[in-house]
């Protein structure tokens, strides 16, 4: 990796002067006016912003921002690009913070910049994963990233390196779902393609598009991200899960928990592939399964349609569900209680959506240190209160949330996560509620 990034820094010196060339000569005034435009619609208004654009090259949008009154910082593997920008920059007296670095890490704090820019990069990426994490970590919070692209003109491109270096360009004519799924592996919030109509490319058949991303901090977004992680990762999810449970012990423990009357209504929140719920409609119960995510119950559908069961599925939130309230006369869940960012809002919710004495079954597999090694960005597993929580914290939020004759019940029988042997510090318990 380190002798391909060399080699790509090494053409690029060579050719700044070249590639400066051929922009200037291609970019017409109106180009130009077009691009200007473009800049300061998705931008924004704010002029005190910090702004840098990574693999700045010779600064063809780092001087546009600059002109446009933005303080800008530019970041490029190549001296020879860098010193072609700054020669320009002299010309305009434009001050502008240039940076020579690898743009898969940046010599910058944390959160130190509110939006990040770049243009004809991300096919260029040895690792695109590991460079949209880095301008994550260095956006501010609700910061966004701007990734400039013309959609699948690089797939039949002249090389612009060795054959070695371009057989290791993921992103090389990447279509915009390829770009957009980058962007929310790496974290990102709100990812939208938006196509840059006027601005005119080279080729005919192609099209400029800004990937856009945002570093979310609202509920919204986390629960964005939180949707599009499960989306992406229900196929792997659905082909893992389950492998080390006893299916005929689950069956028993979860018949004897909601008793022999199957015309209760059921509902199982945040049932992702079905596990639990699929369960409950094998036994006969009215099920309804829900879900943020519709990856994951596109499996759950499928996997009930096989067995022929008739069932409901939902998507939405567990925590704003489109029910009127006394729904339902059991509510369940399992391995949801730690993914939750605001557990007593949840638990709170579906309360309202039980009948009188209706019931709460919350599956919880409890062992010391954390619940799970990490599934989200860090600050969404810094915003899950009950993540690695003890028994007492699901027993006083349950209470909290108005639940009468609340208690939590170690259930020995079933087989721990990850295959080990069940004792008191690991171990599955339901956490149980009336209301």
């Amino acid at each position: 990796m380190n002798s391909m990034i060399e080699a790509v820094e090494e053409r690029w010196d060579v050719n700044a002067q070249k590639y400066d060339d051929r922009h200037q000569v291609n970019t017409t005034p109106e180009d130009k006016k077009y691009w200007m435009q473009a800049l300061a619609e998705n931008i924004g208004s704010d002029k005190n912003i910090e702004l840098m654009d990574v693999g700045a090259g010779t600064g063809f949008i780092t001087l546009m921002a600059a002109e446009l009154g933005y303080k800008c910082h530019a970041v490029d593997i190549s001296s020879g690009m860098l010193d072609v920008a700054r020669s320009h920059a002299k010309e305009k007296e434009f001050v502008i913070d240039f940076i020579k670095s690898n743009v898969e890490s940046i010599p910058c704090e944390d959160s130190s910049m509110d939006v990040i820019i770049n243009r004809h990069v991300m096919w260029t990426l040895l690792n695109p994963r590991k460079a949209c994490k880095e301008w994550f970590r260095v956006l501010k919070p609700g910061g966004k990233l701007l990734s400039i692209v013309t959609i699948g003109s690089m797939g039949n491109s002249s090389n612009h390196y060795s054959q070695d270096i371009e057989d290791q360009l993921p992103l090389k004519g990447a279509d915009e779902n390829k770009l957009i799924k980058t962007l929310i592996e790496a974290g990102f919030s709100n990812v939208e393609a938006i196509k840059l109509e006027k601005i005119r490319n080279m080729s005919d058949d192609k099209s400029w598009y800004i990937i856009k991303g945002v570093k979310g901090v609202t509920m919204g977004a986390f629960l964005e991200r939180i949707e599009n992680r499960w989306n992406t990762n229900a196929g792997r999810y659905n082909e893992n899960h389950g492998k080390n449970e006893n299916m005929e012990q689950w069956t028993a423990e979860i018949k004897a928990l909601l008793g022999d009357d199957l015309t209760k209504k059921v509902l199982d929140v945040g049932t992702g592939t079905g596990f639990v719920s699929l369960i409950e409609a094998s036994i006969g119960y009215q099920t309804t399964g829900l879900d943020l995510s519709v990856g994951m119950l596109d499996f759950a559908k499928k996997d009930a349609e096989t067995r022929g069961l008739e069932m409901n599925f939902i998507k939405s939130c567990v925590e704003d569900i489109p029910y009127a309230d006394a729904s339902f006369d059991i509510i369940t869940n399992k391995s949801l209680m730690w993914t939750l960012t605001d557990p007593l809002k949840a638990v709170s919710e579906w309360r309202r959506l039980l009948i009188p004495d209706g019931k709460l079954f919350c599956f919880v597999h409890i062992k010391e240190g954390p619940v799970h090694s990490s599934h989200y960005e860090q600050d969404i597993e810094d915003s899950l209160p009950l993540k690695g929580a003890p028994v007492s914290d699901f027993i006083d939020l349950i209470q909290s949330a108005g639940f009468s004759n609340v208690k939590g019940i170690p259930l020995m029988s079933l087989p721990p996560m990850h295959g080990a042997e069940a004792n008191e510090n690991n171990c599955w318990y339901v956490f149980m509620g009336e209301k």
